[in-house]
């Protein structure tokens, strides 16, 4: 079994029923995952803006903007002034990363208040908190197919949703 949280972070994915039962008296390994799942996060929005095809991806996008919106030409002119690929490279990995944390603290908040009024057993919101970090590593997993992905795209068109 784990015996640092770097192998926890493993052993989460192949044996998550001993992984929970170990970490859940652990201090601090909950930050292991919370890293790997930031850098992750944070390594796959770098590495697709980094290697796609920029001029293609933006005509992508204002393609389907002046569809679902309607815009003029002189309209997309000024919207794609501002999408530039600096600006969409850090926006886009700032906005995930803190979309990532956001969203597991509305969970770990969510899983306490519930436990507060459905068990006898309570946890601290820390602990659920930790809880939730563990279980977004399958995370991890997919932003590595992603990285893929990528990887073997066609002269780097892929798209975001890709």
């Amino acid at each position: 079994m784990s015996s640092n949280p770097l192998q926890a972070s493993l052993d989460i994915l192949i044996s998550p029923n001993e992984t929970f039962s170990l970490v859940k008296d652990k201090k601090n390994w909950s930050w292991v995952p919370c890293g790997l799942v930031s850098l992750a996060t944070a390594g796959l929005f770098l590495y697709y803006f980094s290697s796609i095809d920029f001029d293609w991806m933006l005509n992508q996008m204002l393609e389907q903007i002046a569809i679902d919106e309607g815009l003029s030409d002189e309209e997309l002119q000024i919207t794609s002034q501002y999408m530039t690929k600096s600006n969409m490279m850090w926006s886009t990995t700032i906005g995930a990363l803190l979309g990532t944390i956001v969203v597991n603290i509305v969970m770990a908040l969510y899983y306490f208040l519930v436990t507060r009024i459905a068990t006898t057993e309570h946890l601290s919101f820390g602990k659920w908190h930790g809880f939730v970090w563990w279980i977004s590593m399958p995370l991890v997993v997919s932003y590595l197919l992603a990285f893929l992905i990528i990887i073997f795209s066609n002269n780097g068109m892929v798209t975001l949703e890709d």
